[in-house]
């Protein structure tokens, strides 16, 4: 009989795209996803642009995308996502202080998969997750 897989080997395939212009929350979400999946890799990136960039060279399985940045906004990320990138089903979280109900609707056509309004809680962020990712 073979033993339970430890729990930083359940999520050593998962690689989470972190994109937010502010290097606190960048850490912050890193932090609060480590925690709640051992053994993952979060990649960051500090813009849009380079958000793209890291998609086109690097598979990763969920992207947490701010959506108030400079140059390269979040909704233009998930827009490129949706319609240029290889995996265009690929599961997308917009995180974002804005709440305002033209600004979801207009994401939500765009094909996000699910958002988070900030202030964040690891908890809250770690449902979203798992359910964007279909997890238990």
């Amino acid at each position: 009989m073979s033993e339970p897989a430890a729990e930083e080997d359940l999520y050593k395939e998962l690689r989470v795209l972190i994109v937010d212009d502010m290097l606190f929350m960048r850490i912050f979400i890193s932090n609060c996803i480590k925690k709640s999946f051992p053994g993952c890799v979060c990649d960051t990136a500090s813009d849009g642009r380079t958000a793209i960039e890291k998609l086109r060279a690097q598979t990763h399985n969920i992207v947490l995308c701010d959506w108030e940045m400079p140059e390269t906004r979040g909704d233009e990320v998930l827009r490129w996502v949706r319609e240029e990138s290889l995996n265009k089903e690929l599961p997308f979280i917009m995180v974002t202080a804005n709440n305002d109900r033209q600004g979801i609707t207009k994401v939500i056509s765009l094909g996000v998969t699910d958002y988070v309004v900030k202030p964040l809680n690891c908890e809250t962020l770690s449902q979203k997750i798992r359910s964007a990712l279909k997890l238990k």
